[in-house]
């Protein structure tokens, strides 16, 4: 499905909806989100995933429709059919390899500890199997794209373990995601080095 919502025409399709997010907004963006972490060794890592990705950006992403959060918990299946994709609201026009690099990095064990662990039936290696046979092409910087993901989802519990432990957004989901926020930016370091 992935391979199919990325070959979409958005210039065809949607001319006028927005400019493509360039890649090097997609990792500044979050910054000033995961600086305000109540860990400093989780800043000093993101800073090194961050400082990593600018200084390895690929060269000329494929621009199409990125749907940003492209994970198992947002396809729905029906007797072993992929029938559906729900959640569409960080949609944009970007670098599609996004999507492929996030579902890659959910279904990485090497990212995940026992406290939180999403499920993904497919190793990473057979995902980007099939998003390259379904692309028609192979792409050399997936594991660039996966440690960009692992990066972003790093600055997202940054935020939200903060708020979970300042009591403005209760949560105790954050208090398992607080074991994985080092080790999502140290593997990333590790692909992208």
């Amino acid at each position: 499905m992935l391979p199919r919502i990325h070959k979409v025409d958005w210039r065809a399709h949607l001319p006028d909806w927005e400019t493509p997010r360039p890649l090097e907004v997609e990792i500044s963006r979050w910054e000033p989100i995961y600086r305000k972490a109540l860990e400093p060794e989780w800043i000093e890592h993101a800073d090194r995933l961050r400082l990593q990705l600018l200084k390895t950006l690929p060269a000329d992403p494929l621009l199409g429709i990125v749907h940003g959060d492209y994970q198992p918990g947002n396809c729905l299946f029906a007797e072993g059919r992929l029938t559906g994709v729900i959640d569409w609201e960080l949609v944009r026009i970007g670098a599609v390899l996004l999507d492929i690099g996030w579902l890659m990095f959910c279904a990485d064990g090497d990212f995940w500890t026992d406290e939180i662990r999403p499920v993904a039936p497919v190793s990473p290696a057979e995902l980007a199997d099939i998003y390259q046979a379904g692309m028609g092409r192979s792409f050399s910087d997936l594991r660039w794209y996966q440690a960009l993901a692992a990066y972003q989802l790093g600055s997202i519990a940054c935020l939200n373990v903060r708020l979970h432990r300042k009591r403005q957004r209760i949560d105790p989901m954050w208090e398992r995601f607080a074991f994985t926020v080092s080790r999502f930016y140290q593997q990333g370091l590790r692909l992208v080095s």
